[in-house]
């Protein structure tokens, strides 16, 4: 036997050198996009971090605010019991308003309200301002009543029983508001 050197030249020419530079193709291609995918992954991670920091950044802020609320709405609930306790020295007695008395609790109210009020979203806001609105409105009455000489007791009773519910009604809202698991009895 002996050896076919055309043959084997011509082989090596059709088939072997061609696979070969398709391999040495494919496998640059693929060092290529390997790097391409790498660099790729590497601007995501960056992102990804970014992303992150920014994401953190806000939970910060959101519960800075959630935690300010919270706080303003202590100080509200504050406000309208100090407030109730001075309706109550203000119109429960009948007659004058007792002497010496100050309104100054009347603006402390009103000042507390309103430094706090940044806080409250939307629906919070319109709540207490209704429940304010309520107590506005049992004011006028009482000194109406004061002033035209009025039978007293409708005051009282109105101190005795609707005047609080304001106050309880916050309560249950400041509950709902700051602790999610808070369920009404």
């Amino acid at each position: 036997m002996t050896f076919d050197w055309p043959a084997f030249v011509a082989s090596l020419v059709g088939t072997t050198i061609p696979g070969l530079i398709v391999s040495a193709l494919l496998l640059f291609l693929n060092n290529k996009s390997s790097k391409s995918v790498e660099a790729y992954k590497v601007e995501l991670s960056g992102q990804l971090t970014e992303l992150q920091h920014i994401l953190a950044h806000d939970e910060a802020k959101a519960r800075l605010w959630h935690e300010r609320r919270v706080d303003a709405l202590v100080a509200i609930y504050l406000a309208f019991a100090d407030y109730l306790v001075f309706l109550r020295r203000m119109h429960y007695v009948e007659g004058d308003t007792p002497p010496g008395m100050s309104l100054d609790p009347l603006w402390d109210f009103r000042r507390i309200l309103e430094k706090n009020r940044l806080y409250l979203d939307d629906e919070l806001h319109k709540f207490v301002m209704a429940l304010d609105g309520e107590l506005m409105q049992f004011w006028q009455f009482a000194v109406k009543c004061r002033r035209d000489g009025n039978s007293h007791e409708e005051v009282q009773r109105r101190l005795d029983y609707e005047v609080p519910s304001v106050l309880e009604r916050l309560r249950i809202r400041v509950h709902e508001y700051a602790d999610p698991a808070y369920t009404r009895a």
